[in-house]
């Protein structure tokens, strides 16, 4: 929001039983929990991180929410130590870092050629056997394709003066057997502010430039935690589900202990009303060191509950930092208190539907063979106001208001009613759409 815009000025556009949400609000609780969650750094399976789930656990019994502490095992990969050195004699060495999942050197390292790799899609046939150079990120479809073109390292020059920690698999949650050589199995490493500036300028001179990097990555199975908290509604069986990671980058602070206040904020307030419709917490571990190792099995292994009861899903990560000034722009496309319209926390107003595109059916876990279930963000969502369409245990469900009865593939002809952050196999099922508009948010039937 605008510097000098206060509490009471955003309380004074929203509904009424949202600005009593909104006053009720504890900054200094707020702040509080961010100071506890980030007092200690929260690597993926640590004790630390336990430590971390313990103490918003035993927050949210407190505040009343019913809890329940799950365990899994997942792939967990820990960056250990980097150093990059240019072989040019006075050249020295750059100051750099390694990336979750990126290959280990040999205790000497690799030497090689660098390449200064300008355009990743171009011609990268001079690759094999070289240490490509190139700006940016080190985002893993990237490092796919240069170690596919041969690369025999990869260094990634960010922009920004500080560093970024990253994670380069392409691997959604822990690999199946038929996914293990998907993991990449070339070292890489990012270097930033001056490093990469004298590096990027060396490589624009006229001479080759040779390098030396290592790289040491602990990549190891893990027992990892993930809790979830409920807040029950009153009139449904269904729950929005609010999550986001507990696991950190160094204090992680803004990513993500601040979101996890928030979190934990929300939760208390609601869980002092009777929302109509239920809330569920889900803290994740395993999202910065597992490519989102908890989240994944999460929903793997709770996809049918997940499909006849989650209304929808909300992530929050990174909510604030220093210097914002600025908190009002949901890329979402809605404002907060349509959102808890929408999602029938608040209670006051008229829902709308909230438009939204590439809604994909897929296939339920049943007619996906593989050796879990298949990892996937879809939720079947009720069609109309007036009902939950869920199924029974001798009937298929059925929507109260167009009496139709759907099945695992068929999508209700009144409105799209699958919310889909789709990342496996696609399947061929076709789109239903009511009057041409697809609205797969919400169960909410706008009248037309």
């Amino acid at each position: 929001m605008d510097a000098g815009m206060r509490k009471t000025d955003v309380a004074a556009v929203l509904d009424p039983q949202t600005r009593r949400i909104v006053d009720a609000v504890s900054g200094e609780r707020l702040m509080e929990d961010t100071r506890a969650i980030a007092s200690q750094v929260r690597l993926s399976g640590s004790a630390e991180e336990r430590q971390a789930f313990t103490y918003i656990e035993r927050r949210l019994r407190d505040a009343g929410l019913r809890t329940q502490m799950f365990e899994h095992d997942a792939l967990i990969s820990l960056p250990q130590a980097a150093t990059l050195q240019i072989l040019d004699v006075g050249s020295g060495e750059i100051p750099c870092i390694t990336h979750s999942f990126g290959a280990s050197t040999p205790p000497a390292g690799l030497k090689g050629r660098a390449v200064y790799v300008r355009d990743v899609a171009g011609d990268l046939a001079g690759l094999r056997g070289a240490i490509a150079v190139v700006d940016g990120l080190a985002m893993p479809t990237v490092v796919r394709k240069l170690e596919a073109a041969g690369a025999l390292g990869i260094v990634f020059l960010n922009r920004d003066p500080v560093v970024h920690e990253m994670i380069v698999s392409t691997v959604w949650g822990s690999p199946t057997p038929a996914q293990v050589n998907q993991l990449p199995s070339v070292p890489v490493v990012s270097t930033a502010g001056t490093g990469a500036a004298r590096l990027r300028a060396q490589l624009d001179g006229e001479h080759p430039l040779r390098c030396r990097l290592t790289a040491s990555v602990q990549t190891e199975w893990r027992r990892l935690p993930v809790l979830t908290a409920d807040v029950v509604g009153t009139d449904e069986e269904t729950f929005v589900l609010l999550a986001g990671h507990v696991d950190s980058w160094h204090h992680g602070a803004m990513d993500n202990g601040g979101a996890n206040a928030v979190m934990m904020e929300v939760g208390r307030l609601l869980a002092r009303g009777r929302p109509r419709r239920g809330l569920r917490l889900a803290f994740w571990s395993g999202h910065s060191h597992g490519r989102y190792a908890g989240s994944t099995w999460y929903v793997d292994s709770h996809w049918r509950e997940l499909d006849a009861h989650c209304a929808v899903h909300l992530y929050i990560d990174s909510v604030g930092g220093r210097g914002i000034r600025r908190t009002d722009r949901m890329p979402a496309g809605i404002l907060p208190s349509q959102a808890v319209q929408e999602v029938g926390l608040g209670g006051g107003g008229t829902p709308r539907t909230i438009p939204w595109t590439n809604s994909i059916p897929q296939r339920s876990p049943a007619t996906h063979k593989s050796t879990r279930p298949p990892s996937t963000s879809s939720v079947r969502l009720s069609c109309c106001r007036s009902t939950t369409a869920r199924p029974h245990a001798n009937s298929q469900p059925r929507c109260e208001r167009c009496r139709r009865n759907w099945g695992t593939d068929l999508m209700c002809p009144i409105a799209s009613v699958r919310l889909t952050a789709f990342r496996r196999k696609q399947h061929s099922l076709p789109r239903r759409r009511h009057q041409g508009r697809l609205t797969p948010l919400s169960c909410v039937w706008d009248g037309s």
